[in-house]
C-alpha cells in the first residue's frame, strides 16, 4: 500500500511538472529565438518578372540615385538612371546601385538574361544643359557569377579592367570629369 502511495504520489509530481514545462515554448524568449532562426536561414524564392509586377518589384530596390526609365522586353531588363545633380553622387553611391540592380535582375529573378544600365546627368531645369550619358553596363546572366556582382558592390572608384569588362561597362569622358571619386 505504501508503495502504491509513492507511485501515485511521484505521478502527480510528474504530471505537474511537464504542465508547468508545456507553458515554455510560450515565453517571450523562445519565440523571438525561433523569428530569428526563421529570418535568418529563409530563402527567397526568385521571382519572374513580368509587365504587371516590373514596377513593383524596381520600386523595392534600395538605389540611392533616381530612376528615370524602366523598361522590360524579350528577358532584357533595362535601366535608366539619373544623378540628381553634377558632382552629387560619389562613384561608391553609384556602383552601390549598380551592385543592387544587377543582383535583383541576375540572382533575384529565374527569367531576365540580361541587364541593361545607363546612368545620366540629368539636364538643367534653365535647358542650359542636356541629358548627358555618363555611364552604360550590359550584364549578362551568361557571363556573370554572384561573386562578380560582390566586387560591383566593393567598388569605391573606378572600376579596374577585369569588372568593366565582365559587365561590359563604358564610361564616357565626362564620367571622369564631374563624379567625384
Amino acid at each position: 500500500m505504501r508503495i502504491a502511495a509513492r507511485i501515485f504520489f511521484i505521478t502527480l509530481i510528474s504530471l505537474g511538472v511537464a504542465w508547468t514545462l508545456s507553458f515554455v515554448p510560450g515565453l517571450a524568449l523562445t519565440k523571438s529565438l525561433k523569428e530569428r532562426v526563421m529570418t535568418t536561414f529563409r530563402m527567397e524564392k526568385p521571382v519572374m518578372l513580368g509587365d504587371e509586377n516590373l514596377v513593383d518589384f524596381v520600386a523595392q530596390l534600395p538605389l540611392r540615385t533616381s530612376l528615370d526609365k524602366v523598361d522590360w522586353g524579350h528577358s532584357v531588363l533595362y535601366i535608366d538612371l539619373k544623378i540628381s545633380e553634377p558632382a552629387g553622387e560619389t562613384q561608391s553611391v553609384i556602383f552601390g546601385d549598380l551592385y543592387e540592380i544587377a543582383e535583383f535582375g541576375l540572382l533575384g529573378t529565374e527569367n531576365v538574361k540580361e541587364v541593361m544600365l545607363r546612368v545620366y546627368n540629368p539636364e538643367s531645369a534653365d535647358g542650359r544643359r542636356q541629358k548627358e550619358l555618363l555611364l552604360s553596363m550590359e550584364a549578362k546572366r551568361s557571363e556573370i557569377t554572384a561573386e562578380d556582382i560582390l566586387s560591383l558592390k566593393l567598388q569605391d572608384q573606378t572600376p579596374d579592367a577585369t569588372v568593366r569588362s565582365k559587365f561590359h561597362m563604358n564610361l564616357t569622358d565626362l564620367w571622369f570629369d564631374i563624379i567625384p571619386k
